[in-house]
């Protein structure tokens, strides 16, 4: 027989976005749709806005944008839990992809939440992109 694949990573972005990019578990304010370069992520813009993902590994790897204006704050939880607050507005310079990793403390299946949070000073825009999903570990 031939060499076995052991499958240990999975990526959910964009790819397939027409036909409805990765699906969510929940969403309340976040939307799957394209922006104005046409390029597709799960975008809401509304302070308390929300989406949940299903997810698992042994490290789960978010994938936002981060641009110069529009963008906001978003906290990533995992099981209820928050991880990290990130900020998606750069300073100066071109729109690029950002990271942030999760390492969850037991195996198996988990919530990925990310929603928008306030920002301080606060600001008039609070966009929030988030683009792909990767899970390592499986």
């Amino acid at each position: 027989a031939g060499p076995s694949m052991v499958l240990d990573s999975v990526e959910l972005g964009a790819e397939g976005a027409r036909s409805g990019g990765f699906h969510a578990l929940h969403a309340s304010g976040f939307e799957w749709r394209a922006d104005v370069r046409e390029e597709y992520g799960w975008i809401g813009e509304a302070m308390g806005s929300w989406v949940e993902f299903k997810v698992t590994g042994s490290s789960v790897t978010i994938g936002f944008l981060k641009s110069y204006e529009h963008m906001g704050r978003a906290t990533v939880y995992l099981d209820g839990v928050p991880d990290a607050t990130v900020d998606a507005l750069s300073v100066g310079g071109a729109s690029q992809l950002a990271e942030h990793t999760l390492l969850p403390a037991a195996a198996g299946e988990h919530v990925l939440r990310i929603e928008i949070a306030k920002s301080s000073p606060a600001r008039v825009e609070n966009k929030f992109k988030l683009l792909r999903v990767a899970m390592r570990g499986l």
